[in-house]
């Protein structure tokens, strides 16, 4: 994505943790939008149909430790609460709802990646934050 100076001065004055911040929230966002349907969601580890205010955007391969997958749709889906902070992720089931959802290759791809290191430039995170703000024309 080629971003104008435009674009990028409006966030000149923001510290990468700051860009971080606003990148993972407009993700998250879009995550949680994606995967639900008006006031409901299933989650892709239990499988259990609950409210949308119970639900997480869970990484399958952590985002602390995995940042060349940590903004990767395929990675990120829609979890609840009780499995994503309360069961370590529930990554057992994650995974086997993973390979029915996006398939096995698209999981053997996010296992080979998720190694590669990225480094969370300003950059890139502006780059992110453009592509998943609902509306990349505000102000951030």
């Amino acid at each position: 994505m080629e971003l104008s100076e435009k674009q990028i001065k409006k966030y000149k004055g923001m510290s990468v943790p700051q860009l971080l911040k606003l990148a993972t929230d407009h993700f998250n966002r879009y995550i949680r939008q994606r995967d639900s349907d008006g006031n409901i969601f299933r989650c892709i580890s239990c499988g259990k149909i609950k409210p949308v205010a119970q639900m997480d955007a869970g990484h399958f391969m952590a985002a602390s430790l995995y940042t060349a997958i940590r903004f990767d749709e395929n990675n990120v889906h829609g979890q609840c609460v009780h499995c994503n902070r309360h069961m370590d992720g529930n990554l057992s089931t994650y995974r086997d709802n993973l390979v029915r959802k996006i398939g096995q290759e698209e999981v053997d791809r996010l296992m080979a990646v998720c190694r590669n290191t990225t480094k969370l430039d300003r950059g890139w995170l502006i780059e992110i934050i453009f592509r998943f703000k609902p509306n990349a024309d505000d102000q951030p």
